[in-house]
């Protein structure tokens, strides 16, 4: 079940100020979220200072790094999915079932654990793989 507040807090905190009003658009729109996550492949506009890499490595080593982040900050066993691929989108996942779909796939997703403050973001080229996460005050 679509669940806006993912994707509308992943935008005003995570992507870039001078692009954020093209995607809260996209949003706004008709099917928005399907709309948003046609966009996902080559997103490249992240708000640097939330933003960090995961590390290279085989993608068993890195769904391995990420879910050794996320935990540090977020209990649950379960992420909000955004995808370019309709199966997997706008639903609720176990967190290793959709890294072990997503990590090395030729599509864009985002999971979210905490709307605008945590999330991972999967582009379609290998090095786009990155861990957005806004601390908490």
């Amino acid at each position: 079940m679509p669940n806006p507040l993912h994707a509308q807090e992943f935008v005003r905190y995570f992507i870039a100020k001078d692009r954020r009003k093209r995607y809260q658009a996209l949003l706004e729109g008709k099917d928005g979220e399907r709309v948003f996550a046609a966009e996902l492949a080559h997103l490249d506009a992240f708000t640097p200072a939330y933003a960090q890499e995961v590390p290279p490595g085989r993608p068993d080593q890195q769904i391995a790094y990420i879910t050794r982040f996320v935990a540090q900050y977020y209990p649950s066993r379960t992420c909000y999915v955004i995808s370019e691929q309709r199966a997997l989108s706008e639903q609720e996942m176990a967190i290793a079932e959709a890294l072990e779909a997503i990590v090395g796939a030729p599509f864009g997703t985002i999971l979210s654990f905490i709307p605008g403050r945590l999330a991972y973001y999967e582009g379609e080229s290998v090095k786009t793989r990155l861990l957005l996460f806004r601390p908490f005050k």
